[in-house]
């Protein structure tokens, strides 16, 4: 009878890496992985404004997931804010747009949206980014 294959340790590995890499930059003690993180927060920052122009979401944006509230200080860095309001003349528009990250993971974050019980009655903290 065949068995499924052990799970390999390279994997386990990079996400112990990945977390390395994301709290050395997060901590600015790697200049690398600082400036890493900071390309991936602008990234995040020119799609959510993006979206929240595209929905026009004046009521302001949520940003939630699994790596959200991993970076959660490096989301309050400059290089996020920049980047959302970066859209030439509606910069302004842009800039009274309120944005808050989940501290919650994504998997609960989700069976609550879709109304599922859940074992933390709690409703979703979230925290200001910019």
């Amino acid at each position: 009878m065949p068995t499924s294959p052990a799970p390999r340790p390279a994997r386990a590995g990079a996400k112990l890496f990945a977390a390395a890499v994301a709290a050395a930059g997060i901590a600015r003690r790697d200049a690398t992985a600082a400036r890493a993180i900071e390309m991936f927060v602008a990234i995040l920052g020119a799609e959510a404004g993006s979206l929240a122009l595209r929905f026009l979401a004046t009521g302001g944006v949520f940003i939630g997931g699994g790596i959200a509230p991993k970076i959660l200080p490096a989301l309050r860095w400059r290089a996020f804010g920049d980047a959302f309001t970066d859209k030439g003349r509606l910069e302004r528009f842009l800039r009274n747009i309120p944005v808050a990250s989940s501290r919650i993971p994504a998997p609960r974050c989700w069976r609550r949206a879709l109304g599922r019980r859940t074992v933390d009655p709690k409703p979703p903290a979230a925290e200001a980014v910019k």
